[in-house]
Parts: C-alpha cells; structure tokens; sequence
C-alpha cells in the first residue's frame, strides 16, 4: 500500500491524499481548490487539465471528508472524467441549495449548473458503514467541525489500516463525541497509520472558544444593542444555531432572506427529531423583503429590535442602504463572526472590501471561534487512535513539536508526502 501526499503537508487547505493498493486500486481523499489570499483568486496547478489528468489517472473514486471549497473544489472536474464521488447526504443537499442559489446569477449561472450536474451524481455512505471500491474499504466517522455532516475515514488496505480525520474539533456542539468515538471504533480497530489535520498547532488552547460560550456572547451582545447585524457563514450549522437560541432567548425576531432560510431548512430536517439540537424554529424566522408588509412583525421589530443574518452580497447591500438609516447608531451593531484575519490589515488573508463592507456599521463587535482543533486536542487524537507505523500531520503550514504523546508515537511523525507499507 502507497500513501501520496499530493498536498496539505505545508499549507493549509488545497487537500488531496492517495491511497493505492498493492493490487492498483487508487482513491482519493478530498481534491481541494487552493485557498485565496484575501480578495486575491487563488492559483492551482489543477486548473490545468493536463494536471488533472495526471493526477486522476487510474482513480476509481474520490472521497470527500466536507464540503468546504479547500476539499471539494476539483469535484465538477472529477465529475468529467467518470469517476465515483462519495460525500454525507447532508452536504450534498447543502450543496445543491448553494448552487441552484448561485444559478439565478448571470455570472455565476454556467457554473453553478456544472456543479449541479456533478453533485447529482453524487454517491453517499452510511456512519460507521464499509463502502468497499476494489480491495480498499472506507468506514465514515462523523465529527464535530465548521461545516456540517463532516467525516473521519477508516481505510483498510492491504491488510493495514489508515485514519484520515479531514477537519474536526471538540469545541462544537458535537465535539463531546470525538474521543467517546475513537476509543469505541478507532483505538480497537488497530491502525497502522494516523492522517491529522495540523490547522491550529500554532495556537494555544486559551484562544480555542467553545460554540457554547459563543452563544451565550451573542446573548450578551444582544441585550446590548437593539439592532443586530450579524455576518457570519452561511452554512455554520452550530454558529447559525447559537445565533437562534440567542435570539430566541430574548425575544427577538430573526431576519434572513430566502437562501439562509431553506439552509435551515435543511438543517432542521436532518436533525434528531428527539432532541432539541438543530431544530430551527424556521417558521418563525422572517424574510428580510417582507418585513415591512408585516404589521405585527415590524412592532415587535420597533419593541424589540432585530437580529439580521447578512452577507456581502449587492442585494443585501440594498437592505443595509434601505434599513441601517432607519436605525439609531447608538442602538445599532454589527456582530463579525468569521476569521479575523479577513479583516486584520497586514494579514495575509487581509480582504480590502470585506473590511470596508463592516466599516458602514455604527459598531461591530468579534464573536467568532475555529473550526479546527486545537494542538491538545490533536495530540489526545494521536495518544487515542495510537497508530503503529506512522502520524503524518497535514493541512497545516508548519510543523510542530508533539509534547503531550508518548515517546513511540513521536518517533513515527512522518513528514515525507509519500508512505509505502
């Protein structure tokens, strides 16, 4: 069995790991776009077909652990050459909504439709369910991250066994499972072989915020100020959810527009119906472009204020111009929840215009935590899953010392892109 690297070993996102067995059976895990320095569009040497073609000769399936553009951004290209894709049910109906929003734009309508093409002919998988493609098995693992319906894969091959973990964390609202599933499925099964997201290993646990104490500052922020603002992802499950129980443990009314209202939607359906987590109340969220034909809406607005989910988009530009002068500045704030750096000068994700698009608010306040695990929590994914031949850390941009692991298991970090057992 090979293991390729392809990329992720010195840069964050951009994803693309191979698996080959012995037989010639190949798959690959995530075929990520590069991700853009601020306003900037990112170059790839998978744009060029030659690459692309390369890269995906002899691939019999490409696995996605998320959605996210740095994982899934090649995948109309996949969709081109025939081969099999496999992504969490969930994601793909995001997707689908995404794209069929994206189509109603001219300059973005020829891709979106490509898009919709390729995702229609997306295959899916079970949790904790063998999908076999050749003489490689792949068993999805469903974790905690920034982006719903997000996976670990265990791959068996050649009689060895692999961990792929994508993007997770233990701080969301689902994180509480992570090592509860490690020690049931992964600690037993006796992998060889550990593939771990790095995104944070520059950081310290102290700047790691749980999404439980995002909610309650957005509570905070909430009693505040009357008039909320909030610009956050549109598909950040567990933020979106913190952003409805604030709003709904003050009375206050939520606003959104058409497309942030069928998201929830979907989350809300595919949510446990016997539990409380992710049952958006979506009926009694509101239309931004009805708002004003509402009676009873627009007193509880003028009692109550509002919260509002934004993006940066030329139409939400027309609500803010038509709303924001209506709204005493005093009483009146923005909430960023998104990665500072877009807004930190300098920075090398620094984006002009997102800056200047927060800059026409009274106010704003940051309230915002990762998507990716911290450094402890990597190294108990490490100590936990306890590999036997190798840890190779990827989506990360430098390497870093593993303190809290066992001595066996920091003699096998391997940080060569390619791995044969």
């Amino acid at each position: 069995m090979k293991i390729t690297i392809h990329r992720g070993l010195n840069q964050i996102g951009g994803c693309i790991t191979e698996i080959q067995s012995l037989s010639g059976t190949k798959i690959l895990v995530d075929f990520g776009h590069n991700l853009p320095d601020g306003s900037d569009v990112a170059e790839d040497m998978y744009e060029c077909p030659e690459n692309i073609d390369e890269l995906l000769k002899g691939c019999s399936a490409v696995f996605y652990t998320h959605y996210h553009g740095d994982h899934l951004g090649f995948a109309s290209e996949v969709h081109k050459r025939g081969i099999a894709q496999y992504m969490g049910p969930l994601a793909i109906k995001m997707m689908l909504h995404l794209n069929e929003h994206m189509s109603h734009a001219e300059a973005l309508k020829n891709r979106a439709k490509v898009n919709i093409n390729a995702l229609k002919e997306f295959n899916t998988f079970g949790i904790g369910s063998k999908t076999k493609i050749g003489d490689i098995a792949i068993i999805p693992y469903s974790v905690s991250h920034s982006a719903p319906d997000s996976y670990m894969f265990l791959i068996e091959c050649d009689g060895k066994k692999i961990l792929h973990t994508g993007d997770f964390r233990d701080h969301g609202y689902l994180g509480k499972g992570l090592f509860a599933m490690l020690e049931k499925y992964i600690r037993p099964a006796g992998i060889d072989v550990l593939i771990t997201e790095g995104t944070n290993v520059g950081q310290v646990s102290k700047s790691i915020t749980p999404e439980r104490d995002i909610c309650r500052d957005f509570k905070q922020i909430m009693k505040t100020y009357k008039n909320i603002f909030v610009l956050c992802s549109s598909a950040d499950m567990d933020r979106l959810w913190s952003i409805h129980e604030a709003t709904s443990g003050i009375n206050r009314p939520l606003l959104c527009d058409n497309y942030q209202k069928g998201m929830l939607e979907l989350f809300r359906d595919a949510s446990d119906p016997d539990k409380p987590l992710y049952r958006f109340k979506v009926e009694d969220i509101f239309l931004i472009k009805n708002h004003r034909e509402n009676p009873k809406l627009l007193k509880w607005i003028n009692d109550r204020g509002f919260a509002m989910l934004i993006r940066t988009s030329d139409t939400f530009q027309r609500y803010l111009d038509e709303v924001l002068p209506h709204c005493k500045p005093e009483d009146t704030c923005l909430i960023y929840s998104m990665f500072k750096g877009y807004i930190t000068p300098g920075h090398k994700a620094y984006n002009a215009a997102l800056h200047s698009f927060i800059n026409q608010f009274p106010q704003y306040e940051y309230c915002h935590t990762s998507g990716h695990a911290s450094k402890e929590t990597i190294e108990k994914v490490c100590t936990i899953a306890n590999p036997s031949k190798a840890i190779i850390p990827i989506h990360k941009e430098i390497s870093f010392e593993y303190v809290n692991i066992p001595d066996s298991l920091k003699a096998i970090i391997h940080e060569d892109n390619v791995l044969t057992l």
